[in-house]
C-alpha cells in the first residue's frame, strides 16, 4: 500500500504542476504511465449534486474530512469525479481513465472545485482523485478503479 500511496500522490503533485495549481520549488516528478495532466478535458457537468441518474457512487473513499465519490451516469455513459461533503477552497480533484485497467492512464484535472468534468467510461476504468493541503503539503488519495462493462 506504501508504494501506491506513494504513486498516487506523485501523481497528483505532477497533474497540480501541470496545471499551475501550485507554485515555489517543487521537486521534478515523473512517471512513464501517466500523461500530462488536462483540465481542458471531458465536458462540463450540468448538476454535479443533483443529476437524478447518478444519486449514488460507483466508487467513493473518505479523506481528510472529505467525502470522494466516482459517479457513473449511465444514461450518457459518462463518469466524473465529485467531493460528496467536505469540500474546501484549495481542494483538486482529478479523474484518472485507463484502457489498460490501469497500467496507464490518462489525467483529467485537476480541477480546484467541487467535481471534475464527464469522461466517457464504455469500456474503459476510470478512478477519481483528490488533493488536499495539510499544513502546507499536498496529499492526494484515489478511489478503486472502475470499469463500465456497459
Amino acid at each position: 500500500m506504501q508504494g501506491r500511496w506513494r504513486r498516487t500522490a506523485v501523481i497528483v503533485v505532477a497533474s497540480a504542476i501541470a496545471a499551475g495549481a501550485l507554485t515555489g520549488p517543487v521537486s521534478a516528478a515523473t512517471s512513464a504511465s501517466v500523461t500530462a495532466a488536462s483540465a481542458s478535458c471531458g465536458k462540463s457537468v450540468a448538476f454535479p449534486g443533483g443529476d437524478t441518474w447518478s444519486r449514488y457512487p460507483v466508487r467513493k473513499l473518505t479523506f481528510k474530512g472529505r467525502e470522494l465519490w466516482l459517479r457513473n451516469v449511465r444514461l450518457t455513459d459518462y463518469s466524473y469525479a465529485y467531493i460528496k461533503s467536505g469540500y474546501r477552497a484549495g481542494d483538486l480533484v482529478t479523474v484518472h481513465r485507463s484502457k489498460d485497467r490501469g497500467k496507464t492512464w490518462k489525467n483529467c484535472g485537476p480541477f480546484a472545485r467541487d467535481h471534475s468534468n464527464q469522461q466517457p467510461n464504455y469500456h474503459v476504468s476510470m478512478r477519481a482523485c483528490i488533493g488536499v493541503r495539510v499544513s502546507g503539503a499536498l496529499r492526494s488519495k484515489c478511489t478503486d478503479w472502475y470499469y463500465d462493462k456497459g
